[in-house]
Order: C-alpha cells, then sequence, then structure tokens
C-alpha cells in the first residue's frame, strides 16, 4: 500500500495488522489513538533534500546553500509536522558520539537575503536557479512539496512540482539517477555500513552521485578500524566535510514508526524500523 493515507486507514479499520510508517505525521496519529500501539527510536539522520550533484543547478554550491537557506524550519514544522518537528542540521544527532558541533555550528542558518544573494551571484554567472522537485504523490509530499514551492517562490526560484506513485518514485526517479532535487527519510542503527553506502563515491544509496575522496577515506578508515577512538574521530569528520559540502539539506530528525493493532505482540526492531519477525505474533 504505497499511500500513506490508504495505509493508515486499513491499518485503522482492522485490514492489516501492522504497518511501516514512514513519516512523522502517521506516528503523531498512532501516538493520539489508544486503539493503536506504536513503536519508534529517533537514529541519526532523517528527513532531508536530496540533490543531483551531476545535474545543474546542483554541481554549484551557491545553489545549495541558497535553498538550505530559504527553509524556513519552524514554519514546515507548525503547518505540516504539527508542531512535532525535531530540527536537524547534522548527519547525527547531537545525543550521537559521532557528532561533531562543529558541524551544527557551521550549518546554514535560514537567511533569506543571503539566499537571494546566492542566487543572484549563480544567475549572474550564467545559471539557471529553476528546478524540478520529483517526489512520491502520497498527501502528506504533496504538502511538502507545495511548502517547498512556496518558500523558493519568496526568493525567486521557480519549483517545477512533479509526483510519482510509490513504486515509480523509487525506481525511476531515486535509483535511477532522474532528478535535480527530491526528497529522502531514513535513519542510522550504527554509522557502518549505512554512513559508507549513503555517501562513498559509487555507493547503491548514494544516489545524488556525491563524491568526495576525503570523504571515501575516512569511510574506508572507519570500515577497517577496531579502534574506537578513530572509529568516532573519522565519523566526525565526515560528518563536518559532507556538512561543509552540504550533501543533504537536513530539516528533521525523522522517526520510522511501527505501527500496529493491539494484539499484535513480541515486535522486535532496530531503531531504523527493521524487523525480527519470527518473533511477531497475533494474540486472537
Amino acid at each position: 500500500m504505497p499511500d500513506t493515507e490508504t495505509r493508515y486507514a486499513s491499518m485503522r479499520n482492522g485490514d492489516v495488522d501492522l504497518i511501516f510508517g514512514g513519516y512523522n505525521d502517521e506516528l503523531i496519529r498512532a501516538m493520539r489513538d489508544q486503539k493503536l500501539k506504536f513503536y519508534y527510536g529517533p537514529g541519526d539522520l532523517g528527513e532531508y533534500l536530496l540533490y543531483n550533484f551531476n545535474r545543474p543547478p546542483f554541481n554549484d554550491r551557491r545553489m545549495l546553500e541558497a535553498v538550505i537557506r530559504a527553509m524556513n524550519i519552524p514554519a514546515l514544522g507548525a503547518s505540516l509536522y504539527n508542531g512535532r518537528l525535531v530540527p536537524a542540521d547534522s548527519l547525527f544527532n547531537t545525543d550521537s558520539p559521532y557528532h561533531a558541533q562543529a558541524a551544527s555550528d557551521a550549518w546554514p542558518k535560514f537567511d533569506p537575503e543571503k539566499s537571494k544573494q546566492l542566487i543572484q551571484e549563480y544567475t549572474g554567472s550564467g545559471g539557471n536557479p529553476n528546478f524540478s522537485f520529483k517526489t512520491s504523490n502520497a498527501p502528506n509530499r504533496v504538502e511538502f512539496g507545495e511548502f517547498l514551492q512556496a518558500q523558493m517562490a519568496a526568493v525567486g526560484i521557480r519549483v517545477d512540482l512533479r509526483f510519482y506513485d510509490l513504486a515509480q518514485f523509487s525506481s525511476q526517479v531515486v535509483q535511477s539517477g532522474d532528478f535535480q532535487a527530491t526528497t529522502c527519510v531514513g535513519t542510522i542503527d550504527t554509522p557502518y555500513p549505512a554512513v559508507w553506502r549513503l555517501l562513498h563515491t559509487g555507493a547503491p544509496n548514494n544516489f545524488g552521485k556525491y563524491s568526495n575522496p576525503q570523504v571515501d577515506a575516512l569511510l574506508d578508515e572507519a570500515a577497517g578500524t577496531m579502534d574506537p577512538s578513530a572509529h568516532k574521530r573519522a565519523y566526525q569528520q565526515v560528518e563536518q566535510l559532507t556538512g561543509q559540502d552540504l550533501v543533504f539539506a537536513y530539516f528533521s530528525h525523522s522517526n520510522l514508526s511501527t505501527i500496529t493493532r493491539p494484539e499484535v505482540k513480541g515486535v522486535d526492531r532496530y531503531i531504523s524500523r527493521d524487523m525480527f519477525f519470527a518473533t511477531t505474533w497475533l494474540d486472537r
């Protein structure tokens, strides 16, 4: 069931016993419903904009920064997240041992005037700042796309919204790299292999085709060491370097959830939501 509203309604009326909630709005509704049970963990990463580094305008750092500075995150939280959005400005959560405060300190803050200045510099060098934004046709993603479109219009960027059913979006847009900008959601249980798969040159989940030899070397170092201090140091440097490169436009630490009916027992899951179904049973 790729549509979030249909999926949640099917859970609520008893047609299914367990669903995976991909976005915070599903979790928030389940929290308020005494007839449902919910499980979640914050993890790292979350919801973010994904750029295609091989296509204009996002092969230019000025436009990466312009989009981030144009996004009013508190307004996003108030309008789409029922005031429960947890703002993100780094790869790892602030309580993670792999988080470097320097990464958060250096993250571009909301500043529409600075955004306009960067856009003007980009257009002055012959660039076109307008872009298409592709995402799924789930209602919450449509709302997000419209919010993004309005935020970008305020600084002079025209965004062309294009929506797809989930299967088509996953295969034809994200996995094939056929986008300028899109939105993703994901959590990290442990840095390896998740961060390597996201950020290493040529890695399977590096859909935006990001490449930085320094980051590659640090990821390989972290994967090959048994020294906890070296492991920690490498991932902190990865966070800082990818933050400087503006690999993703972070906006929310997301909670991927598992939502069930009360008779579902034995839910055993990772923070990232992957489950061990061998322990799961129905008390009927």
